[in-house]
């Protein structure tokens, strides 16, 4: 996984980003911020892991960063590349521009590319063909824009690029997207109403987007795979069963508001 330090005085306020195994508890800094300025880039926009054990021990990690100070609307970006199997940089492609957004987290690896969408959800988002080094776009899923449909969660869970949305004025109400394969579109996989985690909780302000976030859409296999959804409720993570709607809390965590990410757990002792 790819994780970021807080910035610390001693380090000039800049954050360093590792590749961790949790497996093994190595780690390996791969870039920090203060490189913007021996590089000649105005700032880092993302740092993205992408790594697949089934093709290769080996993982690459994709910084995009801000060529130059942005325009209202428009920006410069370069796309730059470190490989696990070389332990070097190299950068990728020409600069490019793209209207200026705030991408939501880091890219989402997934089918062979990197997946970044707008925090917004204004129309497109880009993915990058991670072997063939090729930048394309996708369409987002076309909504009345009087819903106003915000992005709560963009992940991967096994095989599958899943995408949440809500309307800003009903957050505890979402649609669960999947995206096909070919890039053809998306389906609605699941409409879901968390009504009764309400009544579970009338103390939280389900409506503030700084209390509520759905965390992780995970798949669950046994003698009855099912879906799930993580999600954090102010400082409590909730499970919730898309099947039966049933749940349970499984963690606490920081009431203090941050960006909260989860991940899957794939056990491999790949060094870092």
């Amino acid at each position: 996984m790819c994780c970021r330090s807080n910035p610390r005085p001693v380090d000039g306020f800049y954050s360093t980003y590792y590749v961790c195994n949790p497996s093994t508890r190595q780690y390996c800094p791969v870039v920090c911020e203060s490189q913007k300025h021996e590089k000649g880039f105005e700032q880092h926009f993302s740092v993205s892991l992408a790594y697949d054990p089934l093709k290769s021990p080996h993982y690459k990690v994709f910084c995009l960063w801000l060529v130059s100070r942005p325009t209202i609307f428009t920006a410069n970006y370069q796309i730059e590349i470190y490989s696990s199997e070389t332990a070097s940089w190299k950068l990728s492609g020409e600069v490019f521009s793209r209207m200026y957004r705030h991408y939501m987290s880091n890219g989402v690896f997934w089918n062979g590319s990197l997946h970044w969408i707008d925090t917004f959800f204004f129309g497109t988002f880009f993915y990058f063909n991670v072997d063939r080094e090729l930048r394309m776009e996708m369409r987002m899923p076309v909504y009345d824009e009087k819903l106003y449909m915000k992005p709560k969660n963009f992940g991967e869970c096994k095989g599958r690029l899943y995408l949440t949305l809500s309307p800003v004025h009903s957050p505890a109400n979402f649609e669960i997207l999947e995206m096909k394969t070919d890039y053809t579109g998306w389906s609605k996989r699941y409409v879901v109403n968390i009504q009764e985690v309400l009544l579970a909780y009338p103390e939280f302000d389900f409506y503030s987007s700084y209390q509520f976030d759905v965390l992780l859409v995970r798949e669950v296999e046994g003698e009855s795979p099912k879906n799930m959804i993580l999600m954090r409720v102010e400082d409590k993570v909730i499970a919730y069963d898309l099947h039966d709607m049933s749940f349970k809390e499984i963690r606490k965590v920081t009431r203090e508001y941050q960006e909260n990410v989860a991940y899957q757990y794939i056990e491999t002792l790949a060094c870092v």
